[in-house]
């Protein structure tokens, strides 16, 4: 894709990079010029109106909540990971870091671009995990990598939304909410006028009522021929239940904790990521069974 002899546009080509528990909500086009559903990070961006649409220079990204991490003094010894002090990674500052860096999937960017932060990414990331092992080391090392080539991203917090109990805005679940409670587990999004995010990531637990999925649950051969579907929860959940009760710690326990759930929007984020996961992945379930 990248060598010389291929045509310029190839490298012009949109990269998106996602994580494999993500479920897309809405075609990621890369243009977003002209959205405003989106909620962009840069003011100059949001405060004009205009969006984004990726090109070379400016890839985009979702914004993870990790800010300048990477480049605060005495996080990492940057130095040892890249020793070249022409480097931009060395001259970013805490607001350009907090700004521009904490990206996470989708990742969306040029070929060029994503050739470039991805040969960077690979090479940085066993340095980053010497000096710190946590979770977030590889997101660490591709806010590095892109930092080396000034490849500023423009994040949008309204890409993306993973945990239902979030109320601070700083994901995209201003557009779950906007949905109407009888209707947040009874739409198609392939049909859905609202503006949604462009993802839904899976990564944290969905409960309501005994209602509960989490991908850590979830039997590992549930798309086989053998593998029931999963119980699709009733349509007027959000309008049902104000409470989860958790499952049983251990087993013989009757039952877990009960939460109740004060904010009317955190239901809606509960039945939103239960009704989508559920009935996603029985569909998947159900055209692999058909066709294998």
């Amino acid at each position: 894709l990248m060598s010389d002899d291929k045509p310029s546009w190839k490298q012009d080509t949109i990269i998106i990079l996602v994580d494999p528990d993500m479920i897309l909500l809405r075609p990621i086009t890369g243009d977003y010029t002209n959205d405003p559903s989106m909620i962009w990070e840069d003011p100059t961006v949001q405060k004009s109106g205009k969006g984004m649409k990726v090109k070379h220079g400016k890839p985009l990204g979702s914004k993870y909540g990790y800010g300048a991490t990477p480049f605060r003094e005495g996080k990492f010894d940057l130095k040892k990971i890249i020793p070249d002090l022409n480097s931009n990674v060395h001259k970013v500052n805490i607001r350009d870091g907090a700004m521009y860096y904490p990206a996470g999937p989708p990742y969306i960017a040029t070929a060029r671009d994503m050739y470039r932060i991805t040969k960077m990414w690979t090479t940085v990331a066993p340095l980053v995990h010497e000096q710190s092992s946590e979770m977030m080391a590889e997101m660490y090392s591709y806010s590095i990598a892109a930092a080396h080539y000034d490849l500023r991203h423009y994040l949008s917090r309204s890409f993306m939304v993973s945990a239902p109990l979030q109320t601070t805005n700083s994901e995209g679940w201003d557009m779950i909410e906007k949905i109407d409670s009888s209707e947040i587990c009874h739409f198609d999004t392939r049909k859905q006028a609202t503006p949604l995010p462009l993802v839904l990531h899976y990564c944290q637990r969905a409960l309501l009522e005994r209602w509960v999925i989490t991908k850590y649950r979830l039997r590992k051969d549930f798309i086989s021929c053998k593998a029931p579907l999963l119980q699709e929860p009733p349509v007027d959940l959000a309008l049902k239940y104000d409470y989860g009760i958790t499952p049983p710690k251990k087993k013989g326990d009757k039952e877990g904790e009960k939460i109740n759930y004060t904010n009317p929007n955190v239901i809606k984020h509960h039945a939103f990521m239960l009704c989508q996961e559920i009935f996603t992945f029985n569909r998947a379930s159900t055209y692999y069974k058909k066709h294998n």
